[in-house]
């Protein structure tokens, strides 16, 4: 969330906005979209409490498969463990540093990709009205992807039910709700894309990521978006129909294909893996 003091800087008037250079512009913009651009929690597991609930959900599959108690003692190794490998994950300095380089690079490329009158516009229609509530809707929706996928895996280890399609059949606003996490999409097809000539079929579960999120909360994004006021709603849709908005999240897409060498995501995800696998081996051991 944006501190008061950020956001009052972002609402500056009209002739200052116009006096902007482009990445000031830019940086303008890019802060204003958190959990996207900016605050990319949502875009890379490095949300302690994020982190920390999916080793738990570890812990709870494997004492299930073991028949194991949980006993108070057990548990309290668990938590500890759980701890230190957050800690030690958050502190790494690939890890820290990785917010700063991934809002730089949206920085950077989008102040190449979109004209300054362009990039005030977007500015000014973030910074306030239906431009901040979509922005804030949609750090909400992408913040879940990740824990829903967790929970997705996990139930389906344990062989219990996942979505069934329910949201889809009950929410009339579905497809516009879905449509909101365009933007996630296009990112993260850019940056897990092969390239022309190899094997893509993998792009195609991103959106089914999407859908299945959606699923498991439609009804509190339902909520949310009934709760924004019937000219958000009406204005938000047109908008992003507009050739600005296309444009917009265009240009998201052309920067995010060099994210991957930017912000040295492989070495983010081996970290990653290297903190699960040693919580896997520290459980088992403790098992035993």
């Amino acid at each position: 969330m944006l501190k008061a003091f950020a956001l009052a800087a972002l609402l500056l008037p009209a002739a200052a906005v116009a006096q902007s250079s482009p990445a000031e512009l830019a940086r303008r913009y890019v802060d204003l979209r958190p959990g996207l651009l900016a605050d990319t929690q949502s875009a890379a597991p490095l949300d302690r409490d994020k982190l920390r609930a999916g080793l738990a959900q570890v812990a709870e599959l494997a004492m299930k498969q073991a028949g194991a108690p949980a006993t108070p003692e057990v548990r309290a190794e668990i938590e500890a463990d759980i701890e230190k490998a957050v800690t030690e994950f958050a502190s790494d300095p690939v890890v820290k540093d990785f917010s700063r380089r991934w809002a730089e690079h949206f920085v950077a490329g989008l102040s190449q990709r979109l004209a300054p009158e362009e990039l005030a516009q977007l500015v000014r229609y973030y910074a306030e009205g239906e431009g901040a509530a979509l922005a804030r809707l949609q750090h909400t929706m992408f913040d879940e992807i990740g824990p829903a996928m967790a929970k997705i895996m996990v139930d389906r280890q344990a062989g219990r039910p996942g979505p069934d399609g329910r949201g889809l059949r009950t929410v009339p606003e579905a497809k516009v709700i879905l449509g909101l996490f365009d933007e996630w999409v296009r990112i993260q097809r850019a940056m897990h894309d092969p390239g022309p000539g190899r094997d893509r079929s993998g792009l195609q579960g991103l959106s089914m990521m999407a859908l299945l999120t959606f699923e498991l909360h439609h009804e509190r994004f339902a909520a949310l978006w009934r709760a924004l006021p019937d000219d958000y709603r009406r204005d938000i849709v047109e908008r992003r129909a507009s050739a600005l908005a296309r444009k917009e999240r265009e240009a998201i897409q052309e920067t995010a294909a060099g994210l991957r060498a930017a912000t040295g995501v492989e070495a983010l995800e081996k970290k990653l893996l290297e903190v699960m696998s040693a919580y896997d081996r520290k459980w088992k051991a403790l098992r035993r």
